[in-house]
């Protein structure tokens, strides 16, 4: 009679401890995309701004300013949010599906095969 146990526990959470390290990185990453696009929105900025006192003498050329950039921004938070999240999720996938892989290799009472790759077509032969 077969028996398959469960995933222990101690393989659990190191599985997990290796997402959270991963989502980490992903977080870094997804920060430096970020410090990166804000660097150069901001260096846009310096450029659209002539004369620094104008700014202090007049606070509407500031809410123009701003009102400009804002939504550069907004974006760039959203689209790189969104790839964090996707890249995050990635890894949750790949780590149970590679985690599930290693069970069945383990537990299977049948030696588990790589697949080949199919045969390439027939060449046609010129003689016809």
């Amino acid at each position: 009679m077969l028996t398959y146990d469960m995933i222990n526990w101690s393989k659990a959470f190191y599985k997990g401890f290796i997402i959270l390290l991963w989502s980490i990185l992903w977080a870094i990453v997804g920060f430096l995309l970020f410090s990166f696009a804000i660097s150069s929105i901001l260096a846009g900025l310096t450029t659209a701004v002539e004369d620094p006192m104008q700014i202090m003498n007049n606070p509407q050329v500031l809410q123009e300013i701003v009102a400009n950039y804002i939504w550069p921004i907004m974006l760039s938070f959203i689209i790189i949010s969104i790839f964090v999240g996707v890249a995050v999720y990635a890894t949750i996938v790949k780590v149970i599906g590679n985690t599930i892989l290693e069970e069945i290799r383990k537990t299977s009472p049948f030696q588990t095969l790589l697949v080949p790759p199919p045969p390439p077509p027939p060449k046609e032969s010129e003689e016809q």
